[in-house]
């Protein structure tokens, strides 16, 4: 008996200890992962994330219209040309503002950008739900008129890296009860966390890294309750 009590004493406390060095390992990853996100902000200008334009303008259309916009009836804001014109383009975003003056990379630094008209730009990224850009225009807004265009930016793409790193956690952390392999589990969870695409797409504005932070809590949520061996609750929650 005593034997049998020992045994379940030492797994307790291997089980405690294993969660303590995941967690030191996970927010290990975490702070990695924000570092880099800082710093490859030094070199990723504004605008320059996929339909990062779009993203924006769906925020700046919350703000004046006060109502989400309807996809293939929305169109983006022309208050926010000036802002637009004024930093250089990606290939394809250059192919849809091209007509109210914006330039690419190759022609930005040497030509004098000046917006040459109003055409309607269609907001297709309308599509989205609207609770990313609903939480953000305040922030938006507030940091924009203090600042201006370009520190706007740069805060949202801040607090995404934040929400970015915490989803990873929340994420990653399942994984260490799936897999029985220590060292195989700390490889992936790093090769998962150094994907440098993953940074890149995560480090605009958009909606993504909102739904993945909303993805990780809902994981855990879900897995709390499964241990907690309540399954009315765990169905309900699924």
């Amino acid at each position: 008996m005593q034997d049998l009590s020992e045994k379940v004493a030492k797994t307790e406390y291997l089980k405690k200890n294993n969660a303590h060095t995941c967690g030191c390992f996970l927010s290990l990853l975490a702070v990695l992962f924000l570092l880099r996100g800082v710093a490859i902000q030094c070199l990723y200008p504004p605008l320059e994330g996929a339909d990062e334009y779009q993203h924006i303008a769906y925020i700046t259309y919350v703000l004046e219209n006060h109502s989400r916009p309807v996809f293939g009836k929305a169109f983006v804001p022309t208050s926010l040309y000036p802002d637009l014109v004024a930093h250089p383009h990606c290939y394809y975003d250059c192919q849809q503002t091209t007509a109210i003056g914006c330039l690419n990379y190759n022609h930005f630094y040497t030509e004098k950008a000046v917006q040459i008209g109003a055409p309607a730009i269609p907001l297709y990224q309308a599509q989205h739900p609207p609770l990313y850009y609903l939480v953000s225009a305040p922030m938006y807004a507030m940091i924009k008129s203090w600042f201006g265009f370009r520190a706007a930016v740069y805060t949202l793409r801040f607090i995404n890296i934040v929400l970015a790193a915490l989803a990873m956690v929340l994420l990653l952390l399942p994984l260490s009860r799936l897999m029985n392999d220590d060292l195989g589990y700390r490889m992936t969870a790093l090769a998962i966390s150094l994907s440098p695409m993953f940074l890149i797409h995560i480090s605009r504005v958009s909606n993504d890294a909102l739904a993945m932070a909303f993805a990780g809590l809902s994981l855990f949520f879900l897995l709390r309750l499964a241990e907690s061996k309540r399954p009315i609750l765990m169905a309900l929650f699924a």
